[in-house]
C-alpha cells in the first residue's frame, strides 16, 4: 500500500500513469473508496463486537442483579425492624438502593483505575495491523455510567422483594 498526495496531478493522471506501467502491479484507488472497502470489510466484525459487548453487559447487570438479592435476602429482618421503628417503605427503598449504587460505583471506579493503568495506550496488534486501546474520558464516563445503572436496576427488584414482605414475617424470617 503507497499513499500518494496530488498536488497538481489529478486522479486521472495517476491511473494513465498506472496504466502506461505495465511492469509494475499498480491499482490506483481514492484514499475515501480504499477506506471504505476497509470499513465494508470490518463490517462484521464490528457487529460481533457490539454483540459481545451487549452480552457482557448483560450478564453484568445478572451478577449485579444476583449479588443484590444475595446481599438483601440475609437483610430482611433489618428491613422489618426499620419499618418497625416508623422508616416508611420508600425512605428504606431509598436507602437500599442508595447503598447498592454506591457499592457499584465503587466498583467502577475500582474498574475505571485499573483500566486506566493496565490497558491505557496498550497497543494490539493483529495482521493487518495495529491499534492502541485510548480510555478517554468519554469511555471512563461511559463506564462509569453503566456501573451505576447495574447498581441502580440490580438494586430495584431485590428492594421490592424485601419490602413487599409484611412487618411480622419479616421480623421472623431467616
Amino acid at each position: 500500500c503507497v499513499i500518494a498526495t496530488l498536488d497538481e496531478a489529478t486522479f486521472a493522471d495517476v491511473n494513465l500513469f498506472a496504466m502506461s506501467r505495465l511492469d509494475l502491479e499498480i491499482v490506483p484507488i481514492p484514499e475515501r473508496a480504499y477506506y471504505a472497502s476497509i470499513a465494508s470489510v470490518y463490517r462484521p466484525i464490528r457487529i460481533m463486537i457490539v454483540v459481545t459487548a451487549i452480552l457482557i453487559a448483560t450478564a453484568g447487570v445478572l451478577g449485579g442483579l444476583n449479588t443484590m438479592y444475595a446481599a438483601f435476602a440475609s437483610r430482611v429482618r433489618e428491613v422489618g425492624m426499620l419499618q418497625s421503628l416508623g422508616f416508611t417503605r420508600g425512605a428504606v427503598a431509598i436507602s437500599l438502593t442508595e447503598e447498592s449504587v454506591f457499592i457499584s460505583c465503587c466498583g467502577g471506579l475500582l474498574g475505571c483505575a485499573l483500566g486506566l493503568m493496565v490497558l491505557d495506550g496498550m497497543a494490539i496488534r493483529f495482521s493487518m495491523g495495529a491499534f492502541a486501546v485510548r480510555l478517554d474520558p468519554p469511555v471512563v464516563l461511559a463506564g462509569m455510567g453503566g456501573a451505576l445503572l447495574v447498581g441502580l436496576i440490580g438494586a430495584i427488584p431485590p428492594v421490592v422483594r424485601c419490602l413487599r414482605l409484611p412487618i411480622p414475617e419479616a421480623l421472623n424470617s431467616v
